[in-house]
């Protein structure tokens, strides 16, 4: 035989031989199929393991769980099988009890499930020392490839979600301790903030499946929720948010994140458009609890206005750079009247508590002036009572300096550090007047009760809060008062600018007083699909005043946008320009939302 001959015959068997067996695998399933022995066997294997025997069978049974593909009614047989030998399975059976909890079993037949379920009831209630690692396996449930599309499940992870849920409540009222360590699993297997938006979206919709049937977990549960809401939060600062939006369609972006497909409302930053379709489910969450049949049950409002509140005061509050998460309590305070006065009575307690943190006092009060301003819902009688309690707060203020500085014979000394909280207060007025002037000047009697604010003692007063404030606040409340001839605001004005010119030490700029940290938690909510459900509430700025007849420039003051609007058509007299856009941003959230 040739050479070449015998290379034909060689190539010829090979080519035979992997056809045959590519044909082979075609045929067969993606995975393995094995049986798995009787009843009798398990009770045997299981009984011999625990006595040091039957080692290999007990390993062969793990191994067909973990890798096969098991038929249904081999499934059914061996967990009616497991279920015999209950008693069995404690500490010394924890990789056998792993591998049935492993098994996807909310996906199997009805039959299936309900005698799995029985099993695991009898499991975890002769042996609690399963629970934690039961729950682990059945919050893993709460995401899986294919159980969620276009913001809800899908028809296959309704099935899975129901049994899921079905089982967990069975637990609870079964086993009362397998609450705390539902929460603490619940809490472990979080989805990290940079998965796809469908695992968090999932995660969070069973989260709050569960206080359907498990009511007094919701504090917990919320409490959990919002801190996860806010590490997604302030990842996505609203300058990246903007920017991401800028971009072009073909640019990369910083990210690789799933999403949903483009229907015009998708977040373009990933993490953003997580938070946006969480806070849908929140604002939802909300609105079910409060409301039947398009009513407000007022003791179910009341209950879960405790709930929030709390979480605001030790979650929210605290927290630096929260953009959006805040306006759940916003959202809630526009049901009725009275969340709106208790909320506000909940912070102006809390600015007024001198033994309370300075931060935390300046931060209640730009919550205040923030929703008296942005809030739809705040009646004109309730924010001038909240204005005269500022001013009566800072007038008082105002005389017990004046009375330390006449029994010492001493100057006004300490600026922002030592006077912060009263700084805060002021600029908050101020930011109230000026934001919303059209309402607390409309009428004479409006006038009057500005009048009756004392503002020029306030203006005038050696603390000299104008030169604490933002510019652009102190901008627009200058024309404000001017216009309607309250006060003066421009002298002093032009006195601060110069005073605050930096000064030049060596190669250090070192400016003149010390800045004051601003916060407005309710400026503009610009994620797309949940900032639908605050259009009806929230207010957008409107002005008819003009700030362009200033004899001076405030040099380093960034005359920057949000959408505190300044109308340039107030007097006839002035120069009229056409409304332009600064190049300069605020940073939203420390921006009071004016716009030159």
């Amino acid at each position: 035989m040739s050479v070449i001959s015998g290379q034909t015959t060689t190539n010829s068997i090979l080519k035979s031989s992997v056809h045959s067996r590519n044909s082979l695998l075609a045929n067969s399933g993606s995975r393995v199929r094995f049986q798995l022995p009787n009843s009798s066997d398990i009770k045997n294997v299981l009984n011999g393991f625990l006595k040091g025997d039957h080692v290999k069978q007990y390993d062969e049974i793990l191994c067909t769980l973990r890798d096969s593909d098991l038929k249904d009614e081999d499934l059914f047989s061996f967990i009616e099988a497991s279920r015999e030998s209950v008693s069995a399975l404690g500490r010394d059976a924890r990789s056998y009890v792993e591998g049935i909890l492993k098994v996807n079993w909310p996906s199997q037949s009805q039959n299936l499930i309900k005698l799995y379920q029985a099993f695991v009831l009898e499991l975890l209630t002769a042996h609690n020392y399963h629970v934690p690692m039961a729950m682990e396996k059945l919050i893993n449930f709460f995401y899986f490839e294919g159980c969620w599309s276009n913001g809800k499940p899908t028809e296959q992870g309704l099935k899975v979600f129901s049994s899921v849920h079905k089982l967990l409540e069975k637990i609870f009222t079964i086993i009362p301790m397998s609450c705390s360590v539902f929460m603490q699993v619940v809490a472990s297997s979080y989805p990290y903030f940079k998965k796809s938006c469908e695992e968090n979206e999932s995660y969070l919709y069973n989260l709050l499946l569960v206080l359907d049937y498990k009511h007094h977990l919701r504090a917990e549960v919320l409490t959990l929720i919002v801190n996860k809401l806010i590490i997604l939060d302030v990842n996505a600062p609203k300058s990246d948010i903007e920017d991401y939006d800028v971009l072009d369609d073909g640019e990369e972006m910083q990210y690789e994140m799933e999403t949903d497909a483009d229907d015009g409302q998708t977040m373009k930053h990933p993490v953003a458009n997580t938070l946006d379709h969480c806070m849908i489910q929140l604002f939802d969450f909300i609105k079910n609890e409060c409301y039947e049949n398009n009513e407000l049950n007022y003791k179910k409002t009341e209950k879960l206005y405790k709930d929030l509140i709390k979480i605001f005061e030790d979650v929210i509050l605290p927290t630096h750079a929260v953009h959006h998460v805040q306006f759940i309590i916003f959202y809630i305070s526009s049901f009725k009247l009275v969340f709106v006065e208790a909320f506000l009575n909940f912070l102006w307690t809390k600015v007024t508590n001198p033994n309370a943190p300075m931060v935390n006092r300046q931060v209640s009060i730009c919550y205040i002036a923030s929703l008296l301003a942005r809030a739809k819902f705040v009646p004109l009688s309730m924010m001038r009572a909240m204005l005269c309690e500022m001013s009566n707060w800072l007038q008082y203020y105002i005389k017990r300096q004046d009375s330390v500085v006449h029994s010492h014979n001493s100057l006004v000394k300490g600026g922002a550090s030592a006077h912060g909280v009263f700084y805060t207060v002021a600029q908050a007025l101020f930011y109230v007047i000026a934001f919303r002037h059209k309402d607390l000047t409309n009428t004479k009697k409006n006038l009057i009760f500005l009048q009756s604010l004392n503002l020029t003692k306030l203006v005038t007063c050696p603390l000299n809060p104008l030169r604490y404030c933002l510019p652009i606040v102190a901008q627009n409340f200058a024309a404000v008062t001017r216009a309607e001839q309250l006060v003066y605001c421009y002298t002093i004005m032009e006195r601060n600018e110069r005073n605050n010119m930096a000064i030049m030490y060596g190669e250090q700029i070192v400016k003149a007083h010390e800045s004051l940290d601003t916060f407005f938690p309710f400026d503009p909510y610009i994620l797309s699909r949940s900032g639908q459900v605050l259009e009806d509430i929230y207010l957008q700025y409107e002005s008819s005043l003009s700030t362009d007849n200033v004899d001076f420039k405030l040099s380093g003051a960034p005359m920057d946008e949000d959408d505190f609007l300044l109308d340039q058509s107030l007097n006839d007299s002035t120069t009229t320009s056409k409304k332009s856009k600064s190049s300069h941003k605020f940073s939203y959230g420390t921006s009071p939302g004016f716009k030159t």
